[in-house]
């Protein structure tokens, strides 16, 4: 048998970690991330500087027909007239509660 060549290694000696090789690695290549966030602020901020759309909803509210019990006769109350129900939609306290309920500021 012959002996092996290679020295033993000891297991019990410390290896040195050079942080500054890491820390220097990592400043060599930040120009990178902080390129994409400026040019993110940039972009974004010129594409609020578009149009200034600003959105109206609109609903169709169908009050549907009541019938009598019968289903011959239609039925007229305050439930199917649609000045009644315009006046109740647009009050300010149906505005304020919609806007309450949706978090959206009233105006």
């Amino acid at each position: 048998m012959k002996p092996d060549p290679r020295p033993a290694s000891d297991v019990e000696v410390e290896q040195e970690i050079d942080f500054a090789r890491y820390w220097n690695a990592i400043l060599a290549r930040l120009w990178l991330p902080l390129i994409g966030v400026a040019l993110g602020f940039v972009l974004g901020y010129l594409s609020t500087l578009g149009g200034h759309t600003v959105y109206k909803a609109s609903a169709v509210v169908y009050l549907g027909q009541p019938l009598s019990p019968n289903g011959s006769v239609a039925l007229q109350s305050l439930a199917t007239n649609p000045s009644t129900t315009r006046e109740i939609v647009n009050s300010v306290s149906a505005l304020r509660q919609a806007s309450k309920t949706s978090g959206l500021p009233f105006s």
